[in-house]
């Protein structure tokens, strides 16, 4: 996986549909937490709506996820603090014929540091197992022979080994990263089995979630139609909209990425947006990469259609040196955190036409690690 405020002024928030959002942070003399201030004007109306957000927790909706590339150095707690969930990349398999996935697995720094995932953890974040990445083999690459290949057929062994480290390790979940071929019946086959497989023995309440490229989760293909069929079995997923047929940075949510997010919302999870997490890539995605204005824009448009959704995740922590990049972002998706248990009205209507996805080439990328 090679993851990923456009500054506006205020005329242009006063002009976009009659709704301004004002967030404002301020310090507490008494308390070492920060209260969050968010004054939403809508019709003429006036809404205070005040919460304390000394550190993100893992919830149902509204997330804020940060892709760690275990090779990296180990992020701050001005880090830390933005994320509700913290997904560790990678777990890889051998590409030999056993299929051997390394344990333990590193958390950062190459080291396993198993204090930091149970230090989060207490914290109230969600720690979970990323298994793949590009390293593993990608789909735009010429030569198909990827390390994914010598684990197609050995499905139950891959879903032991994931499982052992999980309890092992003590994660809250998987997160499967695969970017590879699904063009057989073999690979589609271990797509399947792998996750069903998963959810039947991970610990009961682990997050299971996918992480396909935006070029997979087209109606017709078969990655889509399988994840499709295995919904159920699903937290989440975490898309990647960069490096594929969408720019919602450049070209804006409505008409880049619109059409798309709806048709996994209303098809893979009939209506459920807090199941759709948005991906960004912050530096290693050229023409998508994402600062942290430019995330926001995308997240204030979003939250317009889909004022409940499943938040964001970024790749990768490297990039939010200080908590840089994810203290702006957290500002705009924390307010809504909860809100899956009060439902909300879209402040912005549909396109009366259904915006086209781009038709555009998907590019071909040189393989990075992860």
């Amino acid at each position: 996986m090679t993851r990923f405020l456009h500054r506006t002024n205020l005329a242009f928030f006063l002009a976009l549909v009659s709704t301004v959002t004002i967030v404002a942070v301020v310090a507490d003399e008494n308390d070492s937490y920060q209260q969050h201030h968010t004054i939403v004007e809508q019709g003429g109306i006036v809404e205070h709506h005040s919460r304390n957000l000394a550190s993100a927790t893992a919830g149902v909706d509204s997330r804020l996820i940060a892709y760690l590339g275990n090779w990296e150095a180990c992020p701050t707690s001005a880090q830390t603090d933005q994320y509700s969930h913290i997904f560790i990349a990678f777990a890889e398999a051998t590409c030999t014929s056993t299929c051997t996935i390394g344990s333990p697995v590193a958390i950062c720094n190459n080291a396993v540091n198993p204090t930091l995932v149970s230090t989060w953890q207490a914290a109230g974040k969600k720690v979970v197992l990323s298994f793949g990445g590009a390293s593993m083999g990608g789909s735009w690459l010429k030569d198909p022979n990827g390390c994914w290949d010598a684990c197609v057929g050995k499905e139950s062994s891959v879903v032991t080994q994931l499982v052992n480290i999980v309890n092992n390790q003590k994660f809250d979940g998987v997160d499967i990263d695969y970017e590879y071929f699904y063009n057989t019946a073999a690979r589609q086959k271990f797509i399947k089995d792998i996750t069903t497989g998963l959810r039947a023995n991970l610990p009961v309440g682990s997050i299971l979630t996918h992480a396909p490229m935006d070029s997979d989760m087209v109606s017709g293909k078969a990655y889509y139609d399988i994840l499709k069929n295995v919904s159920s079995s699903l937290s989440f997923l975490n898309v990647q909209y960069y490096n594929g047929i969408t720019n919602p940075v450049l070209d804006g949510f409505a008409a880049a990425t619109y059409s798309h997010y709806k048709n996994l919302v209303d098809n893979i999870f009939l209506g459920d947006a807090t199941k759709i997490v948005f991906g960004f890539c912050v530096t290693e995605c050229v023409e998508w990469n994402a600062n942290s204005q430019q995330a926001v824009k995308v997240l204030s448009d979003l939250k317009g259609y889909y004022p409940c959704n499943g938040g964001a995740f970024f790749w990768d922590g490297k990039d939010d040196p200080s908590g840089s990049w994810s203290i702006s972002v957290a500002a705009a998706v924390q307010p809504s955190v909860g809100c899956s248990k009060t439902p909300l009205k879209p402040l912005v209507a549909a396109p009366r036409q259904p915006v086209k996805i781009p038709s555009k080439p998907i590019p071909v990328l040189s393989p990075k690690k992860p």
